[in-house]
């Protein structure tokens, strides 16, 4: 969940620091066509995206050639005619930084709990459960016993629940993305 949230933030983060790259360069119209590409890719990203990585499916999103149109017009722009403009390296440094950040995106989505660990979780969920039960019975008042089968059940429904953290009940937040997709 935290490394999903982390991929998130450093695309946005990665995305604002093109954009003020690029609208440094001296060619306004370049500069705007930059812009403007990346302004289609967060968009798809953000609204056309969001159900493949819920499926742990990242290998043909909506965004894939929003993102391609993205990157030639960057390398177009930086290093146009065999001459590079001064703002090329900052430029090709934050589209890197985006392609690692889209690249551990689609990894984190990929990820699943190992069926091992799984069944571990199931099975200590199960004998923890019996063991309360059972203890409960010869207790008077069980209150405590209760909330520890309480909070015992939270912590396995938290782990089934942040394992896919792209779908379900709590989910990665593509607001920072969002947010500069509609700025821009």
């Amino acid at each position: 969940m935290s490394a999903g949230q982390q991929a998130v933030d450093l695309q946005a983060t990665s995305a604002q620091q093109l954009v003020w790259a690029t609208k440094s360069i001296s060619d306004k119209a370049a500069a705007a066509q930059i812009v403007a590409n990346l302004h289609t890719f967060l968009d798809t990203e953000v609204t056309q995206d969001v159900s493949y990585p819920a499926r742990g499916d990242t290998t043909d999103l909506p965004s894939a050639k929003a993102y391609d149109t993205l990157q030639d017009s960057v390398h177009q722009v930086a290093y146009r005619a065999g001459t590079t403009v001064p703002e090329a390296g900052a430029m090709t440094s934050a589209a890197a930084v985006l392609t690692g950040a889209r690249a551990e995106l689609s990894a984190v989505a990929q990820r699943e709990l190992p069926w091992l660990l799984t069944g571990l979780i199931i099975v200590a969920g199960a004998l923890l459960t019996l063991a309360i039960g059972a203890a409960s019975v010869a207790v008077y008042r069980p209150y405590l016993m209760y909330r520890w089968a309480f909070v015992s059940s939270i912590a396995v429904t938290l782990i089934f629940s942040m394992d896919a953290p792209f779908g379900g009940a709590i989910t990665v937040n593509l607001g920072p993305l969002e947010q500069l997709a509609n700025s821009l």
